[in-house]
């Protein structure tokens, strides 16, 4: 059996009982502590693998598992709760632009002329159309 084949064989399963690993092992020093070393590594992960189950394993899963649920469905609720609110948000303010649509050009021109009367001169001064003309060209 040539080096290849052999650690093949070695690192598929390094407790093989094959009668061709063996004896190869058996013909040659240096397979032999090859196949020793990859013992002692499948030991150590072995070894390694057996991990002790924490006693309140069940009870922590649980809670990580409720936990997580409640996350998904706390994500799933702000959805619903940001269109609902953008919903009467915009319900909102088209009922309030509805009630105060402006009235037409005609209507708010009376409307500034009826009150026009009350207002009051910022002034004392008299005022005529050159100066305020003046005053708005620059």
């Amino acid at each position: 059996m040539d080096e290849l084949e052999f650690r093949r064989r070695i690192y598929a399963d390094p407790e093989t009982t094959d009668s061709d690993v063996v004896e190869a092992a058996k013909a040659d020093e240096s397979k032999r502590s090859f196949w020793n070393e990859q013992k002692q590594l499948d030991k150590q992960l072995k070894q390694a693998l057996k991990v002790d189950v924490p006693e309140d394993l069940a009870s922590k899963l649980i809670w990580q598992q409720s936990a997580d649920e409640f996350t998904r469905y706390k994500r799933r609720s702000r959805w619903y709760l940001a269109m609902a609110a953008s919903v009467a948000f915009t319900i909102g303010i088209g009922l309030t632009m509805w009630y105060h649509q402006p009235l037409s050009i005609g209507g708010q021109a009376l409307a500034h002329m009826q009150y026009a009367e009350m207002e009051h001169a910022h002034s004392l001064l008299p005022v005529d159309l050159n100066m305020v003309n003046a005053k708005l060209a620059s």
